[in-house]
């Protein structure tokens, strides 16, 4: 999908692309390693797309941001 918005949104120098990650591109738990690592490239994606969209191609209104959710046990 970058591939084939993300230059019409530089030449523009407007748009947002918006990675969805999660809380395992930081920790990961036994039995769910292919999850987590899938999370944490999420994460370098965005972070990559962040920096060359500032430096590289001087799109600084092209925003980018990355969701990193989780979940919250209740006690009951």
């Amino acid at each position: 999908m970058a591939k084939e918005f993300v230059p019409s949104m530089v030449k523009a120098n407007h748009g947002m692309i918006v990675t969805v990650a999660s809380y395992a591109a930081y920790i990961t738990v036994p039995n769910m390693t292919d999850y987590g690592a899938s999370k944490a490239a999420a994460l370098s994606f965005h972070e990559g797309l962040t920096a060359e969209l500032k430096t590289r191609y001087n799109a600084p209104k092209v925003r980018t941001v990355v969701i990193n959710q989780g979940y919250r046990s209740e006690e009951r």
